[in-house]
């Protein structure tokens, strides 16, 4: 598993001619399934242009690049959606569970299986950060509304939880968010 975060900034090369096509700016995917939908990719010496690479265009996520199948596969124009990073996460009752720091990504399976949430400063040196899977009930907007019976997962029940949701992955609407956003091109 890995952090989006540490994801961001990563070279994305394309397998076509072992050129870097740019590097990673921001990933798309689902926040009720984690379903990745594609990354955004700053491109070099094209000032202010950023591209889209469909996950079907991904040929892996490495932990220090990522590659593609074809600087072809760089789709112009697409528009990000919403970020995610510092949103508050609270329960439909009005719980504050925290606010999100990071998503955790499975490469091998590509999809985002939780949440990294921070309480507090102090909360964090004492107990570390919480990591919150993903669920269909989310609802997003100023904040992240989750279901009153949510609850943390250890990391390793992260992408058996995630396996769980693959199901529901065509069957429901999904909301596509970023990770962070906080750029428009």
């Amino acid at each position: 598993m890995q952090r989006a975060s540490d994801l961001i900034e990563s070279k994305v090369y394309d397998l076509d001619g072992g050129k870097v096509v740019g590097k990673v700016d921001d990933l798309a995917f689902s926040l009720q399934t984690g379903a990745i939908h594609g990354i955004f990719v700053k491109r070099p010496l094209k000032r202010r242009s950023l591209g889209f690479v469909p996950l079907l265009s991904i040929k892996g996520f490495g932990k220090d690049t990522v590659t593609i199948l074809s600087s072809d596969c760089v789709e112009k124009g697409v528009a990000k959606p919403k970020g995610l990073l510092t949103k508050k996460i609270m329960t439909d009752r009005g719980n504050i569970i925290g606010t999100i720091t990071d998503v955790i990504i499975a490469r091998r399976e590509r999809v985002v299986v939780g949440l990294e949430l921070s309480k507090s400063f102090w909360e964090d040196l004492k107990s570390q950060r919480k990591i919150w899977p993903l669920s269909p009930d989310f609802i997003f907007g100023d904040a992240v509304i989750a279901p009153e019976n949510y609850h943390s997962l250890q990391p390793e029940k992260l992408v058996e939880y995630a396996k769980r949701l693959a199901p529901f992955f065509l069957q429901i609407e999904n909301e596509e968010v970023c990770l962070l956003n906080g750029r428009d091109y």
